[in-house]
């Protein structure tokens, strides 16, 4: 049976044109096609992600759960979310796959990759509708469709067993076989509604081919695209963030010259500078040698920080933080580096008091741990507030 048999027109009005990879016939001469890889090499993968997550953050923590699951570096993954719609941010599934191989795909198409439409799972090339189940044999592997979300490519044996689990979890209303399949495969469905002609199904139940966001499950596109663009756009505020640091730094350099010249300002400048090392950094301990304590402290806490691995750099920091800041039109007037590792503070200008929670609020949902230090408003609600950052986040 031919690849466009298998996957045939059914309630689509154009079925693509269908094309496996490594098949060993050259790509359609003429046209835009779609390249099928072999589904066990890209399967599909329940995730548990938080709701509030959206676009490349959501991504980074499904990354890391693959990595985690399969005890791989997130660089050497690749992920492809299953989206039902262009506007679906709340997927939980996803099609995964080894970063090295996605690139062999690509680079496998030739000089066809300009008229490459999408690299897809096979699986989800087979036609589905809600409470469907769809299910093919190409060789030794078996192809299934199950409802719009699930689906997969397997040997025999090991569909048998796929078919059992999704069965247990929710069976079908009906099953459209596509082709003759297996005693043993045939055993998992026994007892449910099946059929070899789709015209026998309820009209309800009429699939339909790549009409419900399969071709977001794409790996001849980079689904981070968006997020670079993104990044790019910040990079003006980001460069006037990063002035707004070495302004900082040179005026503490020049305020250290002029305490060299005025002994008065020196030695109150001396003092209060006791005062706060004694406050913030040795929590108000009886001082009996201050260079001797302090350095101890700053190596203890320096020593957490590298056991905890979390602490980011300041410059990431204010890469996190700086499309909220923008966001919620809030002026940065300082940035101030503090005596741990990773902790950062920014005074800022806004509007009132509610943009500042709401702007609390969008940063912590980032994940980034942040508290309000000190906030002032005049009579017409512009509100000056200090940030403080302990270098804590994703």
């Amino acid at each position: 049976m031919s690849v466009m048999q298998l996957f045939g027109q059914h309630k689509s009005t154009t079925t693509p044109i269908f094309w496996r990879l490594n098949s060993g016939t050259p790509p359609p001469q003429k046209g835009g096609f779609v390249a099928l890889i072999a589904g066990a090499d890209a399967p599909l993968i329940n995730f548990s992600l938080p709701a509030q997550l959206r676009g490349a953050a959501r991504m980074e923590v499904l990354l890391r759960q693959v990595a985690d699951r399969l005890s791989l570096p997130a660089r050497e993954v690749e992920a492809r979310p299953v989206k039902l719609t262009q506007t679906d941010e709340r997927w939980t599934r996803s099609a995964v796959a080894d970063r090295a191989q996605v690139a062999g795909w690509y680079q496998a198409l030739g000089s066809a990759k300009a008229r490459c439409q999408a690299i897809m799972p096979d699986y989800l090339a087979l036609p589905c509708a809600e409470g469907l189940w769809v299910i093919a044999r190409e060789g030794d592997q078996i192809m299934a469709r199950l409802g719009l979300r699930d689906g997969f490519s397997a040997e025999t044996d090991l569909a048998a067993l796929l078919l059992e689990q999704a069965r247990a979890r929710a069976a079908p209303r009906w099953i459209l076989i596509k082709s003759a399949l297996p005693d043993v495969v045939i055993a998992q469905l026994d007892g449910l509604q099946q059929t070899e002609n789709h015209e026998d199904l309820p009209k309800s139940l009429v699939p339909a081919v790549m009409s419900n966001g399969e071709l977001s499950v794409n790996f001849a596109v980079d689904p981070n695209a968006d997020s670079r663009r993104s990044t790019a756009r910040l990079k003006a505020v980001l460069s006037a963030l990063v002035l707004l640091i070495a302004g900082s730094v040179a005026w503490s350099a020049a305020i250290g010259l002029e305490t060299r010249r005025d002994l008065a300002q020196a030695t109150e400048i001396r003092e209060n500078t006791r005062a706060a090392i004694v406050r913030d950094i040795l929590d108000d301990a009886p001082v009996i040698n201050l260079r001797v304590q302090v350095a101890r402290a700053i190596a203890a806490r320096r020593a957490l920080a590298d056991a905890d691995g979390t602490v980011l750099a300041p410059l990431q920091i204010l890469r996190n933080v700086a499309e909220e800041i923008v966001a919620h039109a809030a002026s940065p007037s300082a940035v101030t580096l503090g005596p741990a590792p990773g902790v950062i503070a920014v005074d800022l200008h806004l509007q009132n008091l509610k943009v500042l929670d709401q702007l609390v609020a969008g940063l912590r949902q980032r994940g980034l741990h942040v508290r309000i230090l000190r906030t002032t408003s005049d009579r017409d609600g512009d509100t000056e507030a200090r940030l403080v950052f302990d270098g804590g986040g994703q």
